[in-house]
């Protein structure tokens, strides 16, 4: 593919976060907990009392534990395929033997320089987090494992968030870096965008400006730009712009 791409899109964006929250979120609930003397006995009870500040460092963390009013009520309700094929990418669920694999990306600093460096513990908490997100019925993040058809072997994960609009997703994506100037990433999301513009719906994406080629994706694809928000570039598909790219469907 010529000028080749190094892609590399948020996956479930707020995950790091979630982890920080947890940690933070013992400390505060140990904070928030205060032993008073209940009268007349003097016996000592423990009693919480409410803390602000944890319910403010609890937000990111509440669309990838699926909690009621967001990731379940904002689901797409686009058909996202299962899986499928390219000419050259097999793309498929996502299944327990990923795992070491979803880390070793989230832990990879030429994978993450765009995003952001994350820790193996905090790696591995992330792919924990987002196979049993992709596994929940119904699933509060899809998500796709991108390999060689012929050999199996993995080259990069898709994945598509929920946003407020029912039949929008976010688009994330991240590729093994020996795969990531290859044109993979305009094969299998172009095959995607045939899919959900079909169906209805379409996809949404973010990046930060100095990810030139996730820019370049962007507009071989037709993704129209739109207002940034929170330091971030923002995107979005249009149906009669994107091109066209055949899929097998499974």
């Amino acid at each position: 593919m010529a000028g080749g791409e190094r892609a590399v899109l948020p996956v479930h964006p707020h995950a790091r976060a979630a982890v920080r929250v947890r940690r933070a979120g013992a400390w505060l609930r140990r904070a928030c907990t205060r032993r008073i003397h209940a009268a007349p006995s003097g016996r000592r009870r423990a009693r919480r009392r409410p803390c602000r500040h944890r319910e403010v460092l609890c937000r990111p963390a509440a669309r990838i534990r699926g909690r009621a009013g967001s990731v379940s009520a904002a689901a797409p309700t686009v058909p996202w395929p299962s899986g499928y094929q390219t000419r050259r990418v097999a793309v498929r669920p996502l299944c327990v033997d990923d795992l070491d694999f979803i880390a070793a990306l989230h832990a990879d600093p030429a994978v993450m320089r765009h995003v952001g460096d994350v820790s193996a513990g905090d790696a591995t908490d992330i792919a924990r987090r987002l196979l049993r997100a992709a596994q929940r019925i119904p699933p509060t993040m899809h998500a796709w494992m991108l390999q060689m058809p012929e050999s199996g072997a993995r080259i990069g994960l898709m994945t598509v968030a929920p946003t407020a609009e029912p039949s929008y997703g976010e688009l994330g994506l991240m590729f093994h870096p020996r795969r990531s100037q290859c044109g993979y990433a305009t094969e299998v999301v172009a095959a995607l965008l045939e899919h959900v513009h079909a169906a209805g719906g379409g996809l949404v994406a973010r990046h930060r400006p100095d990810n030139l080629p996730v820019r370049r994706l962007m507009l071989r694809l037709g993704f129209i730009p739109r207002a940034g928000q929170g330091g971030y570039v923002r995107w979005r598909s249009r149906a009669d712009a994107a091109p066209r790219r055949s899929a097998v469907a499974r």
